[in-house]
């Protein structure tokens, strides 16, 4: 059945950008030939005319694209679309314009389209100034007075979140919210832990408390030269802007163990392009930002108030910030900067997770841009050819805390599990951008392997809880490529065959204490699974299951019999299960990866990770050291006797998950009077990872066992203020702050710039004693 004319219309829509004008091919079908289309700008009768319009604006801007369309009306007679209008002309800032477009059809066709929108209006959005005085000018012409007796309110959603445009609606809503005795939290990409971001109790009928989304304030307001002679350029972004490309998500997807299931918890991702990244903004001018995390789906507001940070000991993105304009608790807005009037409230707010004001824009002092280069090596963790991981170093590989300090960039996939131990060595180095440059873009997994592992955590996960596995997979599976599905499946079948005999009496074991048969799992008894042999039995059972799970077939009971099953096998085969996913080469030596790319690319390595396929949750713990102090043997030291448990398979398995543990390191710094880094010392970074749709609170479950074996160490160590921290009844406010030399002048600050709390959610007061 063909679909009505303004559902198709929706689809050309959203299709439409500047990097995909093929989609003007779809104007014969869509529109009549002598259709009359109207707008501020034009007038065009037939479609040719109409035709030649859309591909002079493509010719005319560097961006052009339609973003949140909101339908009115269906059918194919009469219906309008409200939308904005994203434009970005050459060698300016984009300008979102707000746009509503009405339209006729017939016999399945348009025969007549009006735009309606404000041309001057959004020419003017270039400049604030000019904004501002345009407004003015229009309101005293045609209303005889100023825009508005108040300070306008932000737009507010039907999910209840404000969207401030300007700075104006910025301080006004922070001002409102003081004047109502009310709490406001602002948020970014949602890239943090959702309690961390968002105030408590949100969406559940106390209204006190307020949140608001930067998704529309986003410009590059300008740039100015150092004039030093070194090629830095300062570059002053709006709060909400997006450091790289973002995907909208199909559903929400928060970084927290109870709103993922809550299904009023509100999808704040958003699409942005490249087109619309400060990285690309600033590579268009020859600049760059001297690093970048492992994701770039961060506001730039976002990315700096938690102390984010990428691999590498010699460039800080910390560093590169120079200038805030902040709004404080009573909605003033106050302009900050280190040799400022107020050089504290600069040192607090720059990283204070939004406690010290909302961040309305972000001054970066930009590099000349550059080029990556690298190699990525997969090997036991012993042989890595990189790095002498658990030894001193030799003239050959040097220790690893060296290794950390000479590279340039570098990130480190630790894999743990007993007879696994195996290591993912990521570095790159800094080269100079050439003409003739061709990138050659870095993947770390495809889309076959991230199905393939996302299907076999949500099992390993849920083990004690097969329902979930059910529900995971019939929501994220529902239709997916059969030819992928089989292949990951054949991997890890192909990879779990020739176990060792030993695993014989353990699978027998198994197999009788399930229960009944497994025929509608496999259509075969336990004395058959036995009769092949420990290896391809364990393959054909977690093969078939996989299967099955994504084609919708397998039962409730099969399905509890069969995680029981493997409940009792998987500290045993944990290294086969894994081998697909971290292969060596088949002789055992290291598998090898080159790249090369533009800074932006490339520096984000875990970009191209699915976020619904392959959430992943951590804490994150920064040790500040030296080469010579032995910090990271002896941290690498302490979580190797975490790893070894109790000696058995089943302790391992237990202490290690099935995941793997994240290394890296970071600049220190005194710039940010909370910055984890905080020190003239680096710091060695290890992510402990939970896969996000596993049963369980890895704040209770999982983290603890790598928090208190630390401590016990004697291990000088502080947490990412965006990742997961330790509930307030595991470590006491006054020992998590404690860890802080600047604490005291932290809280002077926020205590002087946020008097009456609006910015304090629950959360902040539990876990830091506010």
């Amino acid at each position: 059945m063909t679909k009505p004319l303004s559902e198709r219309i929706v689809e050309f829509y959203e299709s439409v950008s500047t990097s995909n004008p093929d989609v003007l091919g779809k104007i014969d079908a869509l529109y009549d030939e002598h259709v009359r289309f109207e707008s501020p700008i034009e007038v065009r009768d037939g479609r040719q005319a109409f035709k030649d319009s859309w591909a002079h604006a493509f010719q005319a801007y560097d961006r052009f694209a339609f973003e949140d369309i909101v339908q009115v009306g269906q059918g194919d007679d009469l219906f309008a679309l409200f939308y904005t209008m994203d434009l970005q002309m050459k060698g300016a800032p984009p300008t979102p314009t707000p746009t509503a477009t009405v339209f006729w059809g017939k016999n399945g066709k348009v025969v007549k389209q009006i735009d309606y929108w404000d041309t001057v209006g959004s020419l003017a959005q270039v400049n604030p100034i000019l904004d501002r005085a345009y407004r003015l000018a229009v309101a005293w012409l045609l209303a005889g007075g100023p825009p508005y007796d108040a300070d306008p309110p932000p737009p507010i959603d039907a999910e209840g979140i404000y969207h401030p445009t300007s700075e104006e609606a910025l301080r006004a809503l922070v001002a409102e919210t003081h004047a109502a005795h009310k709490q406001l939290r602002f948020a970014g990409s949602g890239h943090s832990v959702w309690e961390a971001i968002v105030p408590s109790h949100y969406r559940t009928g106390q209204d006190e408390r307020r949140l608001a989304l930067l998704d529309g304030y986003r410009r590059v307001l300008g740039f100015k030269p150092v004039g030093d002679g070194s090629g830095d350029v300062l570059v002053e972004v709006e709060a909400g802007i997006s450091v790289g490309a973002s995907p909208r998500l199909v559903e929400a997807d928060p970084i927290s163990v109870v709103a993922r299931d809550d299904p009023k918890t509100p999808n704040i991702t958003r699409y942005r392009t490249w087109e619309q990244s400060l990285c690309l903004a600033l590579q268009n001018k020859g600049l760059a930002l001297p690093d970048l995390g492992g994701i770039s789906h961060q506001t730039a507001a976002g990315f700096i108030s938690t102390g984010s940070a990428g691999g590498t000991c010699k460039w800080s993105v910390s560093d590169a910030v120079v200038g805030l304009r902040v709004v404080d608790g009573k909605g003033e807005v106050h302009p900050l900067s280190e040799d400022g009037d107020d050089p504290d409230w600069f040192r607090a707010a720059g990283l204070g997770m939004g406690l010290c004001g909302a961040i309305s824009t972000v001054t970066f002092r930009c590099c000349p841009t550059f080029n990556i280069t690298g190699v990525e090596t997969t090997s036991t963790t012993s042989g890595a050819p990189d790095v002498d991981f658990y030894g001193p170093g030799d003239a050959k590989r040097p220790s690893l805390a060296k290794f950390l300090l000479e590279t340039d960039y570098t990130r480190l996939m630790w894999w743990p599990q007993r007879d696994f131990d195996r290591l993912v060595v990521w570095k790159a180095s800094r080269i100079a951008p050439t003409p003739d440059f061709e990138p050659k873009p870095y993947e770390e997994l495809g889309k076959l392997e991230q199905i393939g592992a996302s299907l076999l955590y949500t099992v390993l996960g849920n083990l004690d809880n097969p329902q979930a596995i059910l529900d995971h997979a019939s929501r994220t599976f529902a239709h997916p490529d059969r030819d992928v599905i089989d292949q990951a499946s054949a991997s890890i079948q192909a990879a779990l065959k020739d176990m060792p005999p030993e695993l014989e009496t353990t699978l027998t074991d198994a197999l009788q204490d399930a229960g009944e048969p497994l025929h509608e799992l496999l259509g075969t008894t336990p004395d058959d699974l036995v009769s092949q042999g420990a290896g391809d039995a364990i393959a054909e059972l977690i093969g078939t299951l996989l299967v099955k799970l994504v084609q919708g077939v397998l039962g409730l009971p099969a399905l509890q019999r069969a995680c029981k099953l493997l409940a009792k096998l998987a500290p045993y085969v944990i290294d086969r299960i894994l081998s697909p996913f971290v292969p060596l080469n088949p002789d055992g030596s290291p598998t090898v990866k080159t790249f090369q790319d533009y800074w932006y690319r490339g520096l984000p390595m875990d970009n191209g990770m699915d976020d619904l396929l392959m959430p992943v949750f951590f804490t994150e713990i920064w040790i500040p050291f030296s080469e010579e102090g032995g910090e990271v043997e002896k941290t690498i030291a302490t979580l190797r006797k975490v790893f070894e448990a109790d000696g058995t398979p089943e302790g391992a398995f237990k202490a290690t998950g099935a995941f793997a543990f994240e290394l890296y390191a970071t600049k220190g710094g005194t710039k940010f009077f909370l910055n984890p880094a905080w020190g003239e010392r680096p710091v060695f970074r290890v992510d402990v990872f939970w896969f996000g749709y596993n049963a369980g609170d890895p704040v209770t479950d999982f983290y603890p066992q790598f928090w208190t074996a630390l401590d016990e160490a004697g291990i000088e160590y502080r947490l990412h203020w965006g990742k997961f921290l330790p509930n307030p009844d595991q470590l006491a406010p006054a020992d998590l702050t404690a860890r802080f030399p600047e604490w005291k002048r932290f809280t002077e600050v926020r205590g002087r710039v946020d008097p009456d709390g609006v910015f304090l959610s629950d959360y902040w007061k539990q876990h830091l004693g506010l």
